[in-house]
């Protein structure tokens, strides 16, 4: 039989020791995630990466519609887009 552990109450808020050292690096962590999400700079990349996410399903789609077109608009020779469609239809088929 295994006897519980004891618990010291001996946190700030009455809590025992390890549960509040818990709660405290968690907001902390919390916090510093936040100030972090804040920054330009990394308002900035989110901005980026956010916009080429967007283009790469906007690709997805015209691949999955057989807009050749499209693609090759967006910078894609035929033999690549016809790939591209080629690709999407054995996907949608599997």
């Amino acid at each position: 039989m295994t006897t519980r552990r004891e618990q010291g109450n001996s946190g700030e808020a009455g809590l025992p020791t390890d549960i509040d050292a818990i709660l405290s690096s968690q907001i902390k962590a919390e916090k510093t995630r936040k100030e972090y999400q804040q920054r330009p700079d990394v308002l900035e990349k989110r901005k980026a990466y956010q916009a080429k996410q967007t283009e790469q399903r906007k690709v997805a789609r015209a691949a999955m519609k057989g807009d050749t077109a499209f693609l090759m608009e967006n910078g894609y020779d035929q033999a690549t887009a016809e790939g591209m469609i080629r690709r999407a239809q054995e996907l949608q088929s599997a």
